[in-house]
């Protein structure tokens, strides 16, 4: 179980920008998930799941911001976080 855990909608972003929001969450917390649900075509955005405590979901329909975060939502219940957030 996470203290917390976070949920970010990606489509086509750069991975050095995810690996910083990343850093920027485990500074000041080592107990967190973070979700990436990832609306891109492709899935370059994969290699990503090996940094700790990062889940990786390719989710290639792209059914939208909203749907998207209700995955990870979902899935951040399910593994017991308390808390969750949406980042945009």
């Amino acid at each position: 179980m996470s203290d917390f855990s976070v949920s970010i909608v990606t489509y086509k972003n750069e991975i050095e920008e995810l690996k910083k929001l990343i850093y920027n969450i485990a500074l000041n917390n080592s107990s967190f998930k973070l979700y990436i649900i990832d609306n891109s075509p492709t899935d370059d955005l994969s290699r990503i799941r090996t940094l700790k405590n990062v889940i990786y979901i390719h989710n290639p329909s792209n059914p939208g911001f909203g749907s998207a975060h209700n995955v990870a939502i979902k899935k951040a219940i399910k593994d017991g976080s308390k808390y969750h957030f949406i980042v945009n």
